[in-house]
């Protein structure tokens, strides 16, 4: 498919009065090129960054892996089973809190209460 250059169009019309010249359309590939490569190297830089929602590509041994200080606090799926959850965990169950929320959350506006204006005349 072919397209016109933005330059084209302004020229066609009737934006600008000269057509683009050879030097601004080789500057306006340049350009071009120069925001791909750097869109390219963003999206490598983002790539590379590490993610909470990637599973890490390290596979290790189950058996002499740390444990997951995150699974202490909410209690291993197998302590869940023989009914030995934590107590911050249950707490917040009991309350109906999910984890991760804030006080702001709660939060509820109070009814409109519009002031007495002057009497109209």
């Amino acid at each position: 498919m072919f397209w016109f250059r933005a330059q084209w169009h302004q020229w066609l019309r009737q934006v600008r009065d000269m057509p683009p010249s050879i030097a601004e359309q080789q500057q306006d590939v340049a350009r071009l090129q120069n925001i791909k490569k750097l869109a390219r190297l963003a999206d490598e830089r983002w790539e590379n960054k590490p993610s909470l929602l990637r599973k890490p590509s390290v596979q290790s041994n189950p058996a002499t892996a740390p444990e997951d200080p995150r699974t202490e606090a909410g209690g291993t799926e197998a302590s869940k089973e023989r009914g030995m959850e934590t107590v911050a965990g249950s707490e917040a169950e009991a309350k109906g809190v999910s984890k991760g929320r804030g006080p702001s959350e709660q939060w509820q506006p109070e009814m409109w209460k519009p002031k007495p204006g002057a009497a109209r005349r």
